[in-house]
C-alpha cells in the first residue's frame, strides 16, 4: 500500500523562506519605481568616470560621475558600473531625470534583464511560495 507522507511542516519551511524574498521583493520595489520612471521620461546624457567604487577590492560595483545636464550646469551621480567598468576619465552613458537629475542610472543597467525583471521575479516567487505553503498547510 502507498502512503502519504507527512509534509505539514514542509509549508513552515515554505512560510521561513518566502519571509525572505518577500523582504528582497519589497526592497527591490524602489529600484523597480526608479527604472521605470528613467526609461519612461529620462534623458540620455555622458558623464565622465570621476571614481570608481570597489567591492573585496578588485570587482568594481559603482561608479562616481560628473555631467552636464544642461549648458553650465554640473551634476556629480553614483550610477552601477557598466561591463567593462570605465576608467577615471572615461565617458559613459546615463539617462537622468529631468526633474531631478540627481536621479540617474547608467544606461546599460537600466537595459539589462536585471533591472527589468528581478523585482517582479521575486514577487511572482513570493505570491506563489505563499500560495504553496497555504495549500500544504490546510490539505495535509
Amino acid at each position: 500500500m502507498l502512503s502519504i507522507p507527512d509534509i505539514s511542516g514542509f509549508s513552515n519551511l515554505i512560510l521561513v523562506l518566502a519571509f525572505f524574498v518577500g523582504l528582497y521583493a519589497l526592497l527591490a520595489y524602489p529600484l523597480q519605481r526608479k527604472g521605470r520612471s528613467l526609461r519612461a521620461t529620462g534623458v540620455e546624457a555622458t558623464a565622465v568616470c570621476e571614481e570608481r567604487l570597489y567591492r573585496g577590492g578588485a570587482t568594481v560595483i559603482r561608479v562616481n560621475c560628473l555631467f552636464q545636464p544642461w549648458p553650465g550646469e554640473h551634476v556629480r551621480v553614483q550610477v552601477r558600473a557598466p561591463k567593462p567598468p570605465p576608467r577615471v576619465g572615461q565617458q559613459l552613458q546615463i539617462i537622468f531625470d529631468p526633474e531631478n537629475p540627481q536621479r540617474a542610472e547608467g544606461v546599460q543597467y537600466l537595459h539589462s534583464r536585471q533591472s527589468r525583471y528581478m523585482g517582479i521575479v521575486a514577487q511572482c516567487l513570493f505570491v506563489v511560495m505563499l500560495v504553496s505553503a497555504a495549500v500544504l498547510k490546510f490539505t495535509f
